[in-house]
């Protein structure tokens, strides 16, 4: 059957759907398909209730806070009403709108007291609140029906007489019909069939029973429309079939591994129960080649996944040694599902590095780590042409190394994440960011702090993280313009961004030296502060005595600007560090992605 419109009842011990199901009563085996009628669930007990029986059409059935109340939408008199159904009041239906253009996607207020709906208006789809849900009848008698729906409509049209023979032949010279021409061509006009003849009554739904019970009985075959002796249709068990759902190529680009391409491919089965994730840049070889594959299941609510992968890079270390790296190993993840935004995720990782040398000295290594993550994830954000919005998104994350190696690392993790946005109009919008972590053991975590995401460039001040260390047990924390990329280190940090965000430049047009177009460039005005630190009996924020400034935190400000160019998001910023007494030179950011 076809259910569709789910609604969960405010406890969650109901839902309420609508389907083309037969209702009880209905189970014959002349049921006509193509009706759809409100059916609530009781998920305890599995049982199964009809909320209307009606000949028509019943979607969008939405619950009342309280749980008493149910709306829906329905064409019962010929058009899209709005409809409530008071269980305590006897179960009794009764329409609360009337109106010529139809209704859909209701919603109830938190208190219950109002309804909003969307409506055809002049040309277009507007939301509107009903603030008093009362019978829009007397009584709450039923609506009138159309005439359609009554079947009283008359189609009325105008009688063709038959053609008048004349002295004027519509045959040329060739003997070929010829018939005369208005000389309009009509290129604005839409011709339409005529309408259905309804002077007889009403359009009757077409038979389904028997067009599927024809099929049956002349080939014999085990097909859809096979019936049970019961008049049930036959249930059939789901297979999955694999195809295609997304397959691109792309390059990328960042301070460490400069320009990259690969090619990523997306599989999953109809449902979307099954998916597979391949990302890869093959060459020649498979121990120079970058691949990696992840299995994700969603059959369940708990979704989880498994996957593998390698990667073969090389690099040049300040000291200008060629080396390369080659990580691989294998991934699992586990997701937990609280509600649409919420959810508890758990990752694991087996990884090994295997480290390569080709200049001297030729200090190779070879590292392994297998590491477990527990993360509660909120994100309840709504994007713009730049970033996010409205809304806001958090994460509590733990992670712990598992030594189960001699060269395994021994570190554990907690970190926290929190973003604002309020959105004050159109593109005017404010972020606030606030994050802090801290990594304890043998081989704590590294963080870096300076620079912005995604920066374009190669300016670093730090000749750490060239070390395995800097590389694969580490985090880059950004932004903290007004600084160089990396410029600061620790074990433990805590960052604080604040940008007011607005519509800069609605529209540039070039001609010369290339002819470029850019709409919709948006400006920011940033506020950044962060600080990274070992031991906490060690940093010092500020001080200064008569003129304070700031020594172990540092802060920078500037502005920025932003375009969405379609097959990449481009940002520019220009910041300055600033110790509350001085300020640094600018420091210049040009960067891809997203804002935070």
């Amino acid at each position: 059957y076809d259910d569709k419109d789910v609604s969960f009842s405010p406890d969650g011990l109901k839902i309420a759907f609508s389907s083309d199901r037969p209702a009880a009563s209905d189970r014959a085996n002349n049921f006509k398909y193509g009706t759809y009628n409100i059916f609530i669930l009781d998920v305890a007990t599995g049982t199964m209730d009809t909320v209307t029986h009606e000949n028509g059409v019943c979607r969008y059935p939405t619950w009342a806070p309280d749980g008493h109340k149910l709306c829906y939408v329905s064409n019962l008199n010929g058009i899209d009403n709005l409809y409530v159904k008071e269980f305590d009041n006897d179960g009794e239906s009764f329409a609360v709108t009337n109106v010529l253009t139809g209704i859909t996607s209701p919603s109830w207020s938190p208190q219950g007291d109002q309804i909003a709906f969307s409506a055809f208006f002049k040309g277009g789809y507007d939301v509107y609140l009903m603030k008093e849900i009362k019978p829009v009848t007397a009584n709450g008698t039923p609506l009138a029906l159309t005439k359609f729906a009554a079947g009283t409509m008359t189609a009325e049209l105008a009688k063709v007489e038959a053609p008048v023979e004349s002295s004027d032949s519509t045959l040329n010279e060739k003997g070929k019909d010829e018939f005369p021409r208005s000389g309009d061509d009509y290129p604005d006009y839409v011709f339409t069939p005529p309408p259905p003849d309804v002077s007889r009554g009403p359009l009757e739904a077409p038979d389904t029973t028997y067009v599927a019970a024809k099929v049956h009985e002349e080939d014999g075959r085990d097909t859809l429309y096979t019936k049970l002796p019961s008049g049930e249709y036959k249930i059939k068990k789901y297979r999955a079939k694999f195809s295609p759902d997304y397959v691109s190529g792309g390059v990328s680009y960042d301070p460490f591994y400069g320009l990259r391409g690969q090619s990523f491919v997306v599989v999953s089965d109809f449902l979307g129960n099954h998916q597979f994730f391949i990302s890869t840049d093959l060459v020649n070889s498979i121990s120079q080649s970058n691949l990696q594959i992840i299995y994700l299941n969603n059959t369940h609510r708990v979704d989880f996944g498994v996957g593998i992968f390698h990667n073969k890079n090389y690099f040049i270390d300040p000291t200008d040694r060629l080396f390369s790296d080659r990580t691989y190993g294998a991934l699992a993840m586990v997701n937990y599902p609280f509600s649409m935004y919420k959810r508890l995720q758990i990752d694991f990782s087996q990884v090994y590095i295997d480290r390569v040398y080709y200049d001297p000295p030729y200090d190779d290594s070879n590292n392994d780590v297998s590491t477990a993550s527990l993360s509660l994830i909120n994100d309840t954000v709504l994007w713009g042409l730049t970033g996010p919005l409205n809304g806001n998104r958090w994460k509590l994350a733990f992670e712990r190394s598992i030594p189960i190696a001699n060269r395994s690392r021994d570190y554990w993790a907690v970190e926290g994440d929190y973003r604002k946005y309020w959105h004050l109009s159109g593109l005017y919008s404010v972020a606030l960011r606030v994050a802090g972590g801290a990594s304890y053991g043998s081989d704590k975590k590294t963080y870096y702090l300076g620079g912005t995401t995604n920066y374009i460039g190669s300016t670093q001040t730090n000749n750490d993280v060239y070390s395995v260390q800097g590389f694969y047990f580490s985090k880059i924390i950004t932004p903290l313009r007004g600084y160089d990329y990396f410029e600061f280190q620790g074990s433990k940090f805590a960052v604080v961004n604040l940008e007011f965000r607005y519509p800069f430049i609605e529209y540039f047009a070039m001609a010369f030296p290339l002819p470029l177009t850019i709409q919709q460039l948006t400006g920011a005005v940033f506020y950044d502060v962060g600080a990274t630190w070992n031991r906490n009996s060690e940093f010092k924020g500020a001080g200064g005595g008569d003129q304070t400034r700031l020594l172990g935190i540092k802060s920078g400000f500037g502005l920025g600007a932003r375009v969405n160019l379609g097959i990449f998001l481009l940002r520019y910023d220009l910041g300055w560090g600033w110790d509350l007494l001085h300020t640094t030179v600018p420091h210049h950011y040009f960067s891809f992605g997203a804002e935070f």
